[in-house]
């Protein structure tokens, strides 16, 4: 495990100058967290993306890989990749998707992750702006408390239409963290959030503490800290107080 410290970004706020990276793990130590915010793609599923896997299996794989190269790039939304993509899926339904992700590439460690957290009383959520379908998957298989993401249209029998019924950008997915804990009265104060790019920023905006995993530079300049791991347990040792 590679750990760096870095002198976190504020966010959507008038310029301040923040406190160097050791003091505020200092002050840090005796937090009592209560909730952590997990991305999905390139995070837990590292090298690839839930997107792209799919389209590799169900044979528009090409496609896909340039949308998500643009998307990247910041050139094109994700609202645009969801339509390209939502199109292909038609006819198609959850019991299928559901065995195509089966097999998807993981990061190791996230049984025991988030195991540990919830014996200490630590929520675990899985905010990701990749299909909400995908993310469920991810809840039944590992017990995320809730999960958010892109929501797609299915009809009467079950199957999708090719239609997106709700977009879900980087700014929902940041809400999405601030209503949760709104409504279990959770202060923000007490949150962290895991994330690998420049998606991830508005939601490490939201919370005081922000781990870059596996990140690209512009992600890890805006991070509390950055960690090159093969396994997500080693948020443990990045994190004060946990």
């Amino acid at each position: 495990m590679l750990l760096g410290l870095r002198r976190p970004v504020p966010l959507g706020r008038l310029p301040v100058t923040p406190a160097s990276a050791f003091a505020r793990i200092v002050a840090m130590k005796g937090r009592s967290w209560r909730l952590v915010c997990f991305d999905l793609d390139g995070t837990l599923v590292p090298g690839t993306s839930v997107s792209q896997n799919l389209a590799d299996r169900l044979g528009h794989g090409a496609l896909l890989a340039e949308l998500e190269r643009r998307y990247a790039a910041q050139e094109v939304t994700n609202a645009i990749v969801a339509d390209r993509q939502a199109e292909q899926f038609a006819g198609r339904d959850r019991r299928e998707m559901t065995t195509h992700l089966e097999s998807i590439p993981r990061i190791g460690g996230i049984q025991a992750t988030l195991a540990r957290l919830r014996s200490t009383g630590i929520d675990s959520l899985l905010c990701t702006v990749t299909w909400r379908f995908a993310a469920e998957c991810f809840q039944q298989w590992y017990g995320f408390a809730a999960v958010s993401g892109t929501e797609i249209e299915e009809g009467p029998d079950g199957r999708f239409t090719g239609k997106v019924a709700r977009h879900f950008n980087k700014y929902d997915r940041r809400d999405f963290v601030v209503e949760y804990c709104r409504r279990r009265n959770i202060d923000l104060s007490t949150c962290i959030a895991v994330g690998d790019s420049h998606s991830d920023a508005p939601m490490f905006g939201a919370v005081v503490f922000s781990v870059a995993l596996n990140a690209s530079d512009d992600t890890k300049a805006v991070a509390s800290v950055s960690i090159n791991s093969r396994t997500v347990i080693d948020i443990f040792s990045a994190i004060p107080g946990l």
